[in-house]
């Protein structure tokens, strides 16, 4: 995978090259996969995508032998079934080129690495040309919505340069980031971080040796991003022989461009998207608050927030207090999604939140308010609520006598125990009469069950306190507890140190009843 973006319902995209072929997927919030698509004829790779409004995804990438690529920019349907339109740089802007003066066997390859949506509703490409004349080359392209080429040009110098990526500014100028090797005047091999500035009709706005970064190292640009505030954000590295390290480098603000226009912004269809698609939030689980703003003035819209805050909330549900949103163009809209997420201690109840955009540049927009409905995962909860030790009244109170430890199980929690397993330990020198290990039945939430273990001690055990552990588990093994029993023996040498007895009714009836150390559970 080369590239992998967010669809405006909060799943993502990714597009790369499988079996030397356009390979796409779309996975949910959870990372689970929804669908994959291998997508044309062979060999062919994609690089970049975006995805549309109306979540039609957008390719582009390169087409055909290593050292002899051509670019190219496709359009598929959301489900990836179908490939709506398709533009080749060799067979589709053929035409455009020549009226350029720029012939088609100029190029040795021409390789996309970035795509963008335009604020004119077209699409900007940019990446690394090789030319006849044994030289690299940035280049621009640009189409309409439907591909059609509108502008193509070329910048560099005598050696190696090149294009990672491409962003249009709040002043409708674009920016690419790459490499320049050309401005070297030391004949090094040694290449420095580019960024080029150039105007929607491809002239250059910095001279050749601005926009250059770097040191004695190797250094590249390989992102390019402009922030909500309008300062923009380049990351890449710089490397010696030996090792690479990376950077990132943040150019200074610049103030929204002046606009004759006032922007007029409303926000609608506010909806929940959960990784179950019941519409509750459930314990781990991710979700997305989504709506969409529109602007219907005649104005752009510049440096948008969103800040979120609390109105009530169900314990476990966590959000983001901040969402940059950036840029709205005029007359155009935008789907922005929040995520929402829930910790393991999640309860069930109703979270409500206010969403509120603060003033920016003279626009204003009307907070709403949103609820997530969140329940906490059903589990059963095992508990030793009370146990006794009991002799038989007919023994003579000595130390080796026959015990019995009663315990009383319950399940406190809200859904039944499965395959319940309770266990006891012993010490070394103390001997069980029955067995250790006692699978029970399924417990019904609120249900008890007895569980009872005979043992004796041996001559050999010192100690004038016996501990007994005990331990029960269910199916999955996450909702257990463990108890520690403790009972005083009889010592050697005195009688009186004994158990209490219970008379006997009728038959071998337990007798004397001794309170323990309580039971622990987690």
């Amino acid at each position: 995978m080369f590239d992998v973006v967010q669809s405006p319902d909060g799943s993502l995209v990714a597009a790369g090259i499988r079996n030397n072929r356009v390979y796409v997927i779309k996975v949910n919030f959870e990372g689970k996969l929804q669908w994959e698509r291998d997508i044309g004829v062979v060999p062919r790779s994609a690089q970049s995508v975006v995805v549309l409004p109306g979540e039609e995804i957008v390719l582009t990438g390169h087409a055909g032998k290593k050292n002899n690529e051509t670019c190219f920019l496709m359009k598929i349907s959301p489900d990836g079934q179908q490939v709506l339109w398709e533009k080749s740089f060799l067979k589709d802007w053929a035409s455009a080129l020549e009226e350029k003066k720029i012939p088609l066997k100029f190029f040795y390859f021409i390789r996309a690495n970035d795509l963008i949506l335009t604020k004119e509703g077209g699409f900007a490409i940019t990446g690394t040309a090789e030319t006849s004349d044994k030289k690299e080359d940035m280049f621009f392209l640009k189409t309409d919505a439907v591909g059609n080429l509108l502008y193509f040009e070329l910048y560099g110098g005598r050696r190696e340069d090149a294009s990672k990526a491409i962003v249009q500014t709040w002043d409708n100028q674009y920016m690419m980031a790459g490499y320049n090797l050309s401005d070297d005047g030391r004949g090094e091999r040694r290449s420095q971080a580019w960024l080029n500035l150039i105007e929607p009709n491809g002239k250059r706005v910095w001279d050749e040796k601005e926009g250059l970064f770097g040191d004695a190292l190797n250094d590249e640009a390989n992102s390019v991003v402009q922030m909500s505030d309008g300062s923009v954000l380049i990351g890449g590295y710089s490397s010696s022989r030996v090792l690479k390290d990376a950077y990132l480098i943040r150019l200074e603000k610049s103030p929204p461009p002046s606009t004759s226009g006032k922007p007029a912004i409303k926000t609608y269809q506010t909806l929940f998207h959960d990784a179950n698609s019941n519409a509750i939030l459930e314990p781990t689980e991710r979700g997305y608050i989504s709506f969409n703003l529109t602007n219907d003035g005649d104005g752009d819209a510049y440096g948008l927030t969103a800040e979120l805050n609390a109105i009530s909330f169900a314990e476990g549900v966590e959000i983001p207090h901040h969402i940059s949103i950036g840029y709205l163009a005029k007359q155009s809209s935008r789907k922005i999604s929040i995520p929402v997420v829930a910790t393991e201690t999640l309860q069930s109840g109703i979270s409500r939140f206010e969403v509120r955009f603060p003033e920016t540049n003279g626009t204003s927009i009307e907070s709403f308010t949103f609820e997530v409905e969140s329940r906490k995962e059903a589990i059963p909860r095992l508990e030793i609520v009370q146990y006794r030790f009991i002799r038989d009244e007919l023994q003579k109170n000595r130390r080796t006598d026959t015990i019995t430890l009663e315990i009383e199980l319950k399940n406190n929690g809200d859904a039944p125990a499965e395959d319940v397993f309770f266990k006891f330990s012993l010490p070394e020198q103390v001997k069980p009469i029955d067995k250790l290990l006692n699978p029970l039945e399924t417990m019904p939430p609120g249900s008890s069950k007895k569980v009872s273990l005979r043992f004796r001690a041996n001559s050999l055990f010192q100690q004038d306190t016996l501990q007994i552990e005990s331990r029960a588990w269910e199916k999955t093994r996450r909702n257990g507890t463990v108890g520690r029993h403790n009972i005083v023996l009889p010592s050697f040498d005195d009688a009186e140190a004994q158990p209490e007895k219970i008379p006997r009714k009728t038959g071998r009836q337990p007798g004397l009843t001794h309170p323990g150390t309580a039971s622990k559970t987690r």
